[in-house]
């Protein structure tokens, strides 16, 4: 009976280690990236303000939900990984915002631990880039010259396209379209444009006899020898 009841229990040990390998190992959702710092708008403290984080312009989740900034002025928030979308991924550029205001970024990490200190101006200019190029080189101008010029937010430029000698303006491409040399551009964001001209083909020479040839031939042929005689 002894030997019996060693053997089943040898039987019973092998068999719950097996069970065991084969229960698969789930695989646990990285660790939140936690941030904190000081925080100031417009160079002062400003304890009650709300931090917000985003990500490609889309709020996260934080940790706590609501994130307050506390009498000294300082937040502390962590934030967690979808465990749907994955997202933020390693690396991802978070922005971070205080009552609206952009305050500034820093990367997500999987149990990291950042200091971010978040400093907000009310008086921000948003500026952005238009750039102007013309196809084929040297085909025409534009007014605003060729090149990248910067102007605040919400600027309407007027682009006027001339062509060069031997050339006609055909259309604009890029982030502007049709063909009126004349456009108005509205600058929400960076943008390119090209105003693209056409050479103009003249029709080639067709050479014609000299006025008068044909007639000549018949005078000589069947005129002038009755003539001379």
């Amino acid at each position: 009976m002894k030997h019996r009841s060693k053997i089943i229990g040898i039987v019973t040990t092998v068999m719950l280690l097996a069970c065991l390998t084969a229960v698969p190992v789930l695989a646990q959702p990285p660790q939140p990236c936690a941030f904190m710092g000081d925080v100031t708008v417009d160079g002062e403290p400003t304890p009650g303000s709300i931090v917000t984080v985003e990500l490609d312009g889309t709020q996260l989740p934080t940790m706590p939900a609501e994130v307050t900034v506390d009498g000294d002025s300082k937040y502390y928030l962590a934030v967690p990984q979808d465990a749907d979308t994955g997202e933020p991924g390693a690396g991802a550029e978070l922005h971070f915002f205080v009552d609206g205001l952009y305050g500034g970024s820093n990367t997500w990490e999987a149990g990291g631990y950042k200091t971010l200190d978040l400093a907000a101006e009310t008086d921000v200019v948003v500026e952005f880039d238009l750039t102007i190029s013309v196809s084929p080189a040297g085909a025409g101008t534009t007014d605003p010259a060729v090149g990248t010029h910067t102007y605040e937010e919400t600027t309407s430029v007027t682009v006027t396209a001339y062509p060069a000698e031997g050339y006609v303006f055909s259309h604009w491409s890029g982030d502007a379209s049709g063909t009126n040399p004349t456009i108005v551009v509205d600058m929400d964001d960076h943008k390119s444009i090209t105003a693209n001209f056409l050479e103009i083909v003249e029709p080639p020479d067709v050479e014609h006899p000299p006025v008068g040839t044909f007639a000549r031939e018949l005078y000589d042929k069947f005129i002038a020898p009755f003539h001379n005689g």
